[in-house]
């Protein structure tokens, strides 16, 4: 798959500082250049921009066996291995397994027990009483997890 823009050479192509100045600009810019994907260096990596619903609909859907995604590079000795580095045809067991807990009747339920532990929560924070601001989310965060996924 040919994607329109330039890696250069690795160190003297990166363009890292240029988007750091300026994201925007540096979008911007290729997209007049290149259209709404282009290849640039960033990080010293070559890098895939998607700057459009339509182009992330198109390689998240129509064309994601066409590349990878560069999270197992990255994360893969920090996280090493699980869902989220699953290629080809093991994610599609996963994929269809989730798809039915996030339909739209389970979110609303799990919306509506979100808002419940945080209504809870809320209430018994003190007032005008500094607090240790991580010990309240981790217990929410707990609250939240057992009531979501137990």
């Amino acid at each position: 798959m040919n994607v329109p823009g330039r890696a250069g050479y690795s160190l003297l192509g990166d363009e890292s500082l240029e988007f750091w100045r300026g994201p925007r600009a540096y979008i911007e810019k290729r997209c007049v250049l290149y259209g709404h994907v282009f290849l640039g260096r960033i990080l010293n990596k070559p890098t895939v921009f998607l700057t459009s619903s339509r182009a992330v609909k198109e390689a998240l859907n129509e064309k994601s066996d066409n590349f990878s995604m560069g999270y197992r590079e990255f994360m893969f000795e920090l996280f090493e291995e699980n869902l989220i580095f699953l290629e080809g045809d093991a994610w599609q067991v996963p994929r269809d397994m989730l798809y039915q807990v996030f339909n739209n009747d389970n979110l609303s339920q799990s919306m509506d027990i979100c808002k419940q532990l945080i209504s809870n929560h809320t209430k018994e924070i003190p007032l005008r009483i500094p607090l240790v601001a991580y010990q309240h989310f981790k217990v929410l965060t707990t609250q939240l997890s057992i009531n979501l996924f137990l």
